[in-house]
């Protein structure tokens, strides 16, 4: 049975750290064999599209008051 394993990251939501810190969880978590990142309370468009171009996996971040739409979310998953 396929499994997808999104790994969380709470370093925006808890302000236990910015980018630097969010990476370096990110790589591993990828290195222990998650397929996805999860960082939760990241709203800033410039620091999503960090995040996507850094993270070499599917990136997910929580939709709500302060986050970026759906369609602005969808232009920053792009590369390029």
């Amino acid at each position: 049975m396929p499994l997808f394993v999104n790994a969380r990251i709470d370093t925006f939501l808890s302000g236990a750290g910015g980018v630097d810190e969010t990476l370096t969880r990110a790589y591993a978590y990828l290195a222990a064999g998650a397929d996805g990142i999860f960082v939760p309370g990241v709203v800033d468009p410039a620091t999503i599209r960090e995040l996507v171009r850094a993270v070499p996996a599917p990136l997910n971040v929580l939709v709500g008051p302060g986050a970026p739409t759906v369609p602005e979310l969808a232009r920053l998953g792009w590369p390029g």
